[in-house]
């Protein structure tokens, strides 16, 4: 048994895949060991011969959310982190772990060298204002967890964090763990059109949370504005970003407004 289980789904991703798995095998911390999960991948994924990793394999593609669960469902560690298969971890990533996990059974470091959220204690009321902590920036004590909604492709991260953080507080190391790659590879699943679909089916269905948290629909709402705009769909992008602007008004709110009139 290891102090961490990392888990790291994947899906036909093989050169990205062993970078993911390399910066693990970096870390500083060495308590740790690594769960592929192959997401039915159509060739079944190749891994190094490591005493640390192992590869489970899911039948059919059921999606990063399904992959996750599955992770954890055969996770040994008492603690669960994440990595998708094209990011990697500064090496010091999972002793920021340890050192968030002194004060609450949810950690998270940033996912930037220039910082980011600053979450510490009870963050349920606040956790949507803004972007939420990738996965790969989390690490969650096991007996702590919640499952992931599967249902949805996209905004998992959101139906999750408000699970998690009803009853579990959150801190954070204010120091890079994780490194974002960009690039233009396929995400499988879904893409802006389901993102649209899946954060309006998150308002309707945790309506509530909505009303009492006009900070959190507001910046949903903007979110929304903005992935119209890069469909090119200007006037449904305007919609949203009235939305949001009554909500809570800003400057930013008024001028992603303003520039969706230009050609």
């Amino acid at each position: 048994m290891s102090l961490f289980s990392v888990i790291i789904p994947t899906y036909s991703r093989p050169v990205f895949l062993q970078e993911a798995i390399d910066s693990v095998l970096a870390q500083t911390t060495s308590d740790y060991e690594i769960i592929v999960v192959d997401d039915a991948s159509p060739e079944p994924v190749v891994v190094p011969e490591h005493s640390r990793i192992r590869v489970v394999r899911a039948e059919v593609n059921g999606g990063s959310a399904r992959a996750r669960n599955i992770g954890v469902e055969a996770a040994t560690g008492d603690v669960v982190a994440f990595l998708d298969d094209d990011d990697t971890w500064t090496p010091q990533r999972l002793s920021f772990a340890l050192a968030a996990l002194e004060r609450a059974p949810v950690a998270v470091c940033w996912q930037s060298a220039t910082g980011g959220r600053m979450l510490d204690g009870n963050v349920h009321d606040t956790i949507l204002d803004s972007i939420t902590p990738n996965f790969g920036a989390t690490a969650v004590l096991r007996s702590a967890w919640v499952p992931i909604d599967e249902s949805f492709r996209s905004c998992q991260d959101l139906t999750w964090w408000l699970s998690i953080s009803r009853h579990n507080s959150v801190a954070t190391h204010p120091e890079q763990g994780l490194e974002i790659r960009r690039h233009a590879a396929p995400r499988v699943g879904y893409g802006t059109e389901q993102r649209i679909r899946d954060s309006l089916r998150l308002m309707d269905e945790q309506a509530g949370y909505f009303r009492s948290h006009p900070y959190a629909a507001s910046f949903r709402w903007k979110r929304i504005g903005l992935m119209n705009l890069a469909l090119g769909r200007p006037e449904e992008a305007r919609k949203a970003f009235r939305r949001a602007f009554r909500l809570h008004p800003t400057a930013v709110d008024a001028w992603h407004y303003l520039r969706s009139f230009r050609g």
